[in-house]
């Protein structure tokens, strides 16, 4: 435990989660959904403290550029 401890505090800036990593990557093959219709599913229904939580995490990722606002027909609800 103590050789654990010793090396997260020598290598811990490898883990800082103060900025969130982001993956760029481009799709190579997308799903071929043919002439399947959008499948659109309404949102949960959520506690107002649930909803300001998903605002926030929301607000985050968008503003680290690792998520994007889309107009897709597509969509899926969100689960905490």
């Amino acid at each position: 435990r103590e050789q654990i401890l010793k090396i997260l505090w020598k290598y811990g800036k490898l883990f800082d989660i103060s900025e969130p990593s982001k993956i760029d990557i481009t799709v190579k093959n997308a799903i071929d959904t043919g002439t399947h219709r959008p499948i659109h599913t309404p949102p949960y229904r959520k506690s107002n403290k649930d909803q300001e939580t998903l605002n926030k995490e929301t607000d985050k990722l968008l503003k680290n550029g690792i998520i994007e606002h889309s107009t897709s027909p597509w969509s899926s609800p969100v689960v905490l």
